[in-house]
């Protein structure tokens, strides 16, 4: 009996072993722009345009995604076979005429902001901006307090309505008097690169810009759907947009900082993501895109060291030498139906 007892312990360690060596192995291919393993995606840097990519990628057996963002040349590619031999077929990739660069693209996760609960106010005393809300000028408040809205969360929104007992000591935005000049975001086009926007919802229909939302996560296809999962995880991007242009006046919810500016999604962070992915949320449709919101990044814990891989950083360099070109002289901002043919995928 205490044999066979001994037996069978030494035949479950055995199968505990194994089954932990199992788990420890890393999958052949690596992720794909929805996190699994059934794909390889790659990031192609190719001469000759859109044509000469798909012309690349049926020669290899590759399916053509489409290209990152605004960089010139690159292109995303998708491998759904299972090669015996990856590091072979990647060299012979890398050789192909007119193709300058290959790189395979792995996953990595970005957090959501998200603010902090159970912060005290109180402790904001001691860091007063240099004149309050009651050190302003009569004129000021007479005039600020014209700037009525219907919206039933107007009194409650502390940070833009700087009177009565929401203010806090003068820390608020200080944005009424720039409303007052009539600058409410009238002729802007912003972009939330989040989990999504929900443009169904009441306060954004009305302001919501197809063409400045594209789902990087291809889950409606190639589109201007950046319509989030329905669930809390998801809505982060949502309530980011209502924060910039909620509809003021129409008698629901509360007032977005621009409430009259153009407000779109690019769904990117409801899984994990790749250098390609970010790199086209930040440059999609550049030319059009006044203003990228991106409140997320690496993980803050105090051990991460993270930034941005090589695609992403290129995109970052083209915004800052190349965008808002809206505010150069002699500009003239391309019409919605010029645009249109901009924003094709290809």
């Amino acid at each position: 009996m205490m044999l066979q007892t001994l037996n069978g312990s030494m035949f479950s360690a055995a199968l505990l072993v194994v089954g932990c060596l199992l788990l420890q192995r890393n999958p052949v291919t690596t992720e794909g722009h929805r996190g699994t393993n059934r794909h390889v995606f790659y990031a192609l840097r190719v001469d000759g345009g859109p044509a000469a990519a798909r012309a690349l990628a049926e020669q290899h057996g590759l399916e053509f995604i489409l290209r990152v963002g605004s960089l010139q040349d690159v292109y995303t590619l998708r491998d759904s076979r299972g090669r015996r031999d990856r590091a072979a077929f990647e060299s012979t990739l890398s050789t192909a005429e007119g193709v300058h660069q290959v790189t395979r693209q792995h996953s990595h996760y970005r957090d959501k902001r998200v603010p902090v609960e159970g912060l005290d106010f109180k402790f904001t005393h001691s860091f007063q901006r240099g004149e309050s809300a009651s050190d302003r000028q009569p004129e000021e408040n007479k005039s600020d307090q014209s700037l009525t809205f219907n919206d039933p969360l107007w009194p409650m929104q502390w940070e833009l309505l700087a009177q009565g007992e929401y203010s806090f000591s003068g820390f608020d935005l200080n944005v009424m008097p720039v409303w007052k000049n009539t600058i409410t975001g009238d002729g802007v086009v912003v972009s939330i690169v989040d989990d999504g926007i929900d443009h169904t919802n009441k306060d954004l229909k009305k302001n919501f810009e197809a063409l400045a939302s594209f789902d990087v996560r291809a889950s409606h296809g190639l589109s201007h759907d950046p319509m989030p999962l329905r669930d809390e995880e998801n809505s982060h991007g949502t309530r980011c947009a209502g924060e910039v242009a909620m509809e003021a006046n129409n008698s629901y919810c509360g007032v977005g900082i621009a409430f009259n500016a153009r407000i779109g999604g690019i769904r990117l962070l409801d899984g994990p993501v790749t250098d390609a992915m970010e790199a086209t949320s930040l440059t999609y449709n550049m030319a059009f895109i006044d203003i990228y919101v991106c409140s997320w990044g690496p993980q803050d814990d105090g051990a991460t060291v993270d930034g941005p891989l090589s695609l992403t950083a290129r995109a970052l360099r083209l915004g800052t030498h190349e965008a808002r070109l809206s505010s150069a002289p002699g500009f003239t901002r391309p019409s919605v139906r010029r645009q249109a043919g901009r924003v094709n995928p290809s």
